[in-house]
């Protein structure tokens, strides 16, 4: 396919169709080319999003495994299909595997250039708004139908399927609504963090920030605390560079190396610490979050917050209420007792 066709083809995405046409030449320029065979995964379910896929020619499977091992097809894509960029837009784990079920020839868009987009085609987020909520009625009436299902298990009317394969069923249409599961986490993240900053305005003290990801949460930050420092924390830096902050507040590389040499940069004790650690590994998450929670507290002043995806366990910390509408668990804020 020429460069020119490849370029038609973007055009006819709604996320791309007004992007002028120098710049979709160079997304399609500048994507890598893929190819898979019948058999091969494109992404698998659990991975971390770092690229999005555009279908050029071709057909595969959406695929989700269940607890127990189980695989259930949930739908089907071929030619023009625009697939993974929810994995990348809201920092969530795959929620499917992509199989091809013949040649399938992609264009794969990273991550970093996809922002780039967004941040410079505001059109783009519209269209991405649309599709997430297309994809929200969508999993309502998954769930809606999962819900009748469940109920002629319990009335024991006749089910097209035998009780085992209903209840993978269910099972599998209910892990379709980890795009809501993901609108609701974003939506604590934003009300844990804005309550955290109002507890801060009588602590003095710079924020730290431990995940920049695609810098989301510290741009959010850095819009609400205009007048302190942040200092980042991140393995590997990949946002975009409107998101990401100068070298002297950026600390590049593994969590237990970073955090134990940043006092003397920092000079100062922290009001607030954000941590976005999580990752598809929940072994390896849980690993972090066991070293993190007690390595942050010699940096924090008197009555700093904590605002965190995960949970720690260390006695320094108090538990605090979430905001209302918080469901507990989706997202977790202490309060440093040291005095």
């Amino acid at each position: 396919m020429s460069l020119n066709e490849e370029v038609e083809l973007l055009r006819s995405i709604p996320l791309f169709a007004n992007i002028e046409p120098s710049k979709l030449k160079l997304l399609a320029f500048t994507s890598e080319r893929l190819t898979f065979q019948e058999g091969q995964n494109v992404c698998q379910q659990g991975d971390i999003g770092d690229a999005a896929y555009l279908v050029v020619d071709g057909t595969a499977d959406v695929v989700i495994e269940g607890p127990d091992g189980g695989k259930l097809t949930v739908a089907q894509i071929a030619r023009n299909a625009f697939v993974g960029e929810i994995a990348i837009l809201c920092e969530v784990p795959r929620t499917a595997t992509i199989t091809a079920t013949s040649r399938l020839d992609t264009l794969r868009i990273s991550k970093d250039l996809f922002f780039r987009l967004v941040n410079e085609f505001p059109t783009m987020a519209v269209e991405i708004m649309r599709e997430l909520a297309r994809r929200q009625d969508a999993t309502n009436q998954q769930l809606t139908e999962a819900t009748r299902r469940l109920r002629e298990l319990d009335s024991g009317a006749a089910c097209p399927h035998s009780r085992v394969n209903c209840s993978f069923y269910v099972i599998c249409i209910f892990s379709m609504s980890r795009l809501e599961s993901a609108i609701r986490r974003l939506q604590a993240q934003r009300a844990c963090l804005d309550w955290a900053v109002s507890e801060i305005a009588d602590v003095p003290g710079p924020i730290m920030e431990l995940g920049l990801g695609n810098g989301r949460t510290y741009d959010h930050l850095r819009r609400r605390l205009p007048g302190r420092r942040i200092y980042v924390f991140e393995r590997k830096v990949a946002a975009h560079p409107d998101c990401t902050p100068d070298d002297q507040q950026l600390f590049e590389g593994d969590f237990r190396d970073t955090l134990l040499a940043a006092s003397s940069r920092i000079g100062q004790a922290a009001a607030m610490a954000h941590c976005d650690i999580g990752s598809g590994d929940r072994k390896l998450t849980a690993q972090l979050a066991e070293f993190v929670g007690p390595a942050l507290v010699p940096h924090l002043a008197p009555g700093a917050i904590i605002c965190t995806d995960q949970s720690f366990s260390v006695p320094e910390l108090q538990a605090v209420n979430l905001p209302q509408g918080v469901a507990p668990g989706r997202y977790h804020l202490y309060r440093n007792k040291v005095i």
